[in-house]
Order: C-alpha cells, then sequence, then structure tokens
C-alpha cells in the first residue's frame, strides 16, 4: 500500500542538522542518455541509460547571513526524506540567495550540487 507524503514530512540535513527553518526543496535525481543507432530500430530512437547526477535546492526564512555566505564552496553531507525512507550524499554548497523586502521577512536560498552517488540510510 502506498502511503502519500506531506511536504512537511521531508526535510534536509546538512552536516547532521536540518536546514533551519526551511520553506520548501526542490530535489532532482537525473541520468544522461545516450541514443544508440541500431538497423532494427525502424526509424525509431533508442537510448542508454548513462551516467546519474543529483541536486537539491532548499528556500529558507534567513537567520544568518555570514552562514549562507561563508558555506559557498563546501562540502557537506545531506541527509532527505522521512524516516525509515531516507538518502544520503555528499554535495557541494554551489550558491546561495538572499532577498530582503521591506516590511516582509527575509528569505535565504541554498543550491546544493551532489557530488558521487546517494545511498539509502538504514535505520
Amino acid at each position: 500500500m502506498s502511503v502519500v507524503l506531506h511536504g512537511a514530512e521531508i526535510k534536509v540535513y546538512m552536516n547532521g542538522s536540518a536546514v533551519a527553518l526551511s520553506k520548501s526543496c526542490d530535489i532532482e535525481v537525473s541520468c544522461d542518455t545516450e541514443e544508440v543507432a541500431s538497423p532494427t530500430s525502424a526509424n525509431w530512437r533508442e537510448f542508454l541509460a548513462g551516467r546519474k547526477d543529483w541536486n537539491i535546492n532548499v528556500s529558507v526564512l534567513l537567520s544568518s547571513v555570514s552562514t549562507l555566505v561563508t558555506a559557498v564552496g563546501n562540502t557537506v553531507t545531506l541527509t532527505f526524506g522521512t524516516q525509515p525512507d531516507q538518502m544520503t550524499g555528499s554535495a557541494i554548497v554551489q550558491a546561495t540567495k538572499m532577498t530582503a523586502t521591506k516590511g516582509s521577512l527575509a528569505q535565504g536560498a541554498w543550491k546544493f550540487k551532489g557530488t558521487g552517488a546517494l545511498t539509502q540510510v538504514f535505520i
């Protein structure tokens, strides 16, 4: 039986600590494809799966400017999902963004680029 996950149940942890005040996250896992020619394909394209990669973008309410700025370029361990269904891997903090509008809460964003494989966490 399938269980529907709610957005609040998907949490992103950086080096063991929850990414504080997170509002939303986008997690993408993809693979390259290589077209292969085949005399039996009858003008239909055929593909082979290639190398995989992953990235995570997290939107947060801003609590520290220096944490966002100094993290860029560092490699961190990310864990995401819900217990007992979690994945973990190393990622480079590729970019951060800060947005502040007068009269609103300051917001930030983390952009992580996975380096290496994602592995399942067994608890």
